[in-house]
């Protein structure tokens, strides 16, 4: 009973706060889109489909095939100058220019830069990203590496750095050389760090730009036609020669950031054309303005009863999910003989399992909350409170609780409703605001607490509730400001506070599954500047700082020990980035196993000895071998600790049996025959004594009865 209970509460926790990383491709990210005719009619072109912000494939076709990139390879020269560029020289001129082309990039695109003058590096930035101008990309080589071959090095070092394995630069404008190549998920990737550059973003998304005076203010108009049209918001447009053409294409809707990459398209016409399908359709998987798929309500995770086939839609064997294998549902519905099914995204395509064949772990937490900045604001003395902000999940959302509580954590004023619906709901309606527009606030510093109740249902399983919680401080007649820490998508947010002018930068940390913590940002996409705990922050207005989150690295870091005193002690932790999906815990005796249990869990640091508080007591001497292995980011069980303990029978004798555990099944040693002989001397005297005692009353009765 103990074990169940401990069991129940580690699962309930689960559900609560489970956070996977994406492996084989589960997290509180974008659904995996069911190919259409119009995606796949793409001529044959290498193409995928990213979430910008997750790095989640949606959709990808030859994403691994070896391309030129041509002058999208300014990408990367953009990177590279933004990185090494300190925010205070963008718009400072460069010394008068000795040498404008190379012995390859006076053949392409060109600003048209000459001897003598003196760009500045924003010049050079939005001449690549607007036009792909090789003589401005090599004029960038020189500004930050000194030569070509230097920069060269640096660019095949940053692509090593982002895990970019199909790539590999001669120069950093895209012409000539043979060696010069990548692929389309590479550049998906390489698309999403430069992102998160607020010059990056910027520049892409200028439909024109007049350079400075060093640069003769020369004006240029962006070549990519698709700015303006269908959200789109960059990036850039390329080819390597007349049958090579390639682009890539973000758009946005809502806080949805989508990348499309094209390489090899016939033309850039088709290259466009793909694009636009790719986007549309990704899109189309969503409510506007960010709201989640509705025709897609299964968001789970499910492991395998034992090996599982994965079939594509004509009932074909593709491939198969090992007995344990953990994998993320992204639908349900029957195959072609009626059969009930889920679909999950296998090597950029959708696949189907038998519901039967799989055994249900959890729900996805798929519960954003953005708290109203509204509250975060000062307000005077009987101020009328306001209300703003969002709940957003793919799942039922049934109420959402809105809560202002004192410092003291007295609560002030309670309001609440209950939507009922999926994807975006606004925390505002017409119960809360009826109570806010007719509640005067006094003095004080307050938080607000937004609770957000969601039913997750999948087929065959049971709903599930799932909460999430956003807290924002707001201040009443103080004179100052607050700041507030959004954890943004994660946990254990620090508590805001009210300051007058400034503030330092917590160094409290909130933690997200499969995710490391990078640092704070004004922007929830991570696109402004970083802060670091210690910092100093001036504002005249509240602040509401995002927590910054990198994809963990599958790599397991273990500081694990086992022991033996009066019992079986578990040492130390384990820790994973990529989020810890599972923990084992076997022990093995005389070539039997006497204990065997896997906990499923989630976060990236995990201690067995608090999980594993039922192991059954070592009776019997002998030899007992110990293992611990792990899984993490849902990928198949690593063996994490393997030691051997040598039990006496001193240590054996010494393990405390509780009254519902077996004895020793060992007798004890020179324990001798257990006959009449074996009855100490006492106990023959205690029985001798009571025996003459009852014999004494009787005969006494009988004499009175005469």
């Amino acid at each position: 009973m103990k074990r169940f209970l401990s069991l129940l509460t580690a699962v309930t926790a689960l559900l609560l706060v489970m956070r996977p990383s994406y492996a084989e491709g589960y997290s509180d990210e974008v659904p995996a889109i069911v190919p259409s005719v119009a995606i796949e009619d793409l001529d044959g072109a290498s193409v995928v489909l990213m979430d910008i912000d997750s790095l989640s494939v949606v959709y990808e076709s030859n994403g691994d095939l070896m391309s030129k990139p041509g002058s999208l390879t300014v990408l990367m020269t953009s990177l590279l100058l933004i990185e090494n560029t300190p925010a205070e020289e963008w718009d400072t001129p460069l010394s008068a220019l000795t040498s404008v082309n190379s012995r390859w990039s006076g053949r392409g695109s060109q600003l048209g830069l000459s001897k003598g003058d003196e760009p500045t590096r924003r010049d050079l930035l939005y001449a690549m990203l607007l036009i792909g101008a090789a003589d401005a990309a090599y004029v960038t080589e020189l500004a930050v590496s000194g030569s070509e071959a230097a920069f060269v090095d640096a660019m095949n070092a940053r692509a090593e750095e982002l895990g970019l394995s199909s790539t590999h630069f001669e120069n950093g404008y895209g012409l000539g050389g043979g060696n010069h190549y990548t692929c389309a998920y590479d550049m998906a990737l390489l698309t999403a760090e430069a992102m998160k550059s607020e010059i990056f973003a910027e520049a892409v998304s200028s439909v024109e730009f007049t350079c400075s005076a060093g640069c003769g203010r020369k004006h240029i108009r962006n070549s990519n036609s698709a700015l303006g049209k269908e959200h789109c918001i960059g990036v850039k447009l390329g080819s390597d020669s007349e049958r090579e053409h390639c682009l890539v294409a973000a758009a946005e809707v809502g806080s949805l950031r989508l990348a499309a990459v094209v390489l090899d398209a016939v033309s850039d016409n088709a290259a466009f054309s793909a694009a636009s399908k790719l986007l549309n359709s990704g899109f189309a998987a969503y409510y506007e303005e960010c709201g989640y798929c509705s025709y897609s309500p299964t968001d789970a995770l499910f492991s395998a009863k034992n090996d599982a086939s994965v079939k594509d839609y004509t009932e074909e064997e593709t491939g198969v999910i090992e007995k344990g294998g953990v994998v993320r549902v992204c639908g349900s519905g029957l195959d072609m003989n009626g059969t009930p099914v889920y679909y999950i995204e296998r090597d950029g395509e959708i696949r189907h399992v038998s519901a039967a064949d799989l055994d249900f772990v959890c729900y996805v937490n798929d519960v954003f909350v953005y708290n109203g900045l509204g509250l975060s604001r000062e307000l005077k003395k009987g101020d009328y409170l306001d209300c703003d902000g969002y709940a957003l999940s793919r799942h039922e959302i049934v109420s959402i609780d809105l809560t202002i509580r004192d410092r003291d954590g007295k609560d002030v004023l309670r309001a609440s409703r209950t939507p009922r619906s999926h994807g975006k709901v606004e925390i505002g309606g017409k119960l809360i605001e009826a109570k806010l527009g007719g509640f005067l606030i006094s003095e004080g510093i307050y938080e607000c607490a937004v609770t957000v109740m969601v039913k997750a249902s999948a087929m065959g399983c049971p709903d599930e509730t799932l909460k999430k919680e956003s807290v924002s401080t707001f201040s009443v007649g103080s004179g100052g400001e607050c700041v507030n820490y959004n954890s943004n998508r994660g946990e254990n947010g620090p508590r805001g506070e009210c300051f007058y002018g400034g503030f330092t930068v917590t160094d409290a940390e909130p933690t997200r599954a499969g995710y490391t913590f990078e640092g704070w940002c004004e922007d929830p996409t991570g696109r402004k500047e970083l802060l670091k705990a210690g910092e100093m922050v001036y504002s005249a207005e509240p602040v509401t700082l995002y927590a910054v989150w990198k994809r963990g690295f599958d790599k397991w870091e273990t500081a694990l020990d086992v022991s033996y005193e009066a019992g079986l002690i578990l040492e130390g932790e384990a820790r994973n980035n990529a989020g810890i999906t599972s923990i084992g815990l076997s022990i093995e005796h005389g070539g039997e196993t006497v204990f065997d249990e896997t906990i499923k869990t989630s976060g990236n640091s995990i201690v067995p000895g608090e999980l594993f508080t039922d192991i059954p007591l070592l009776t019997q001497k002998g030899s007992y071998t110990v293992r611990i292995t792990g899984s993490a980011a849902g990928k198949p069980e690593e063996l994490l600790l393997e030691k051997t303990i040598e039990l006496s029978k001193e240590e054996a004798k010494e393990t405390p049996v509780p009254s519902e555990t077996a004895a020793p099944t060992e007798a004890p040693e020179d324990e001798g025959p257990r006959g009449l002989a074996s009855i100490p001397i006492a106990v023959w005297y205690g029985v001798g004594t009571v025996v003459v005692i009852i014999l004494l009353a009787i005969i006494i009765r009988i004499l009175k009865k005469g």
